[in-house]
């Protein structure tokens, strides 16, 4: 099956940029185990939260894993 093409530009809510940010950071910190991902290394995201400064460090850790959880279905999904 062919991969759609990305978009070229996208929204994003604004509540929701900082962990965008985070992720883009950390986007190459998985943790894979059996040829699967099972998600991002959070000693990696805890450092860059707090090297970028993210005030509200809860919020954006309960967003970045909506965005972890959503793709490890599609990474994973793919392996299938």
């Amino acid at each position: 099956m062919d991969a759609p093409e990305p978009p070229a530009n996208f929204e994003v809510i604004e509540s929701a940029w900082e962990a965008v940010c985070v992720f883009v950071k950390v986007q190459t910190q998985w943790r894979i185990a059996s040829d699967a991902y099972i998600g991002l290394d959070y000693a990696a995201v805890q450092w860059v939260i707090q090297l970028l400064g993210v005030k509200n460090q809860l919020e954006v850790l309960s967003d970045l894993q909506v965005m972890e959880g959503r793709l490890l279905e599609t990474l994973n999904d793919r392996k299938s």
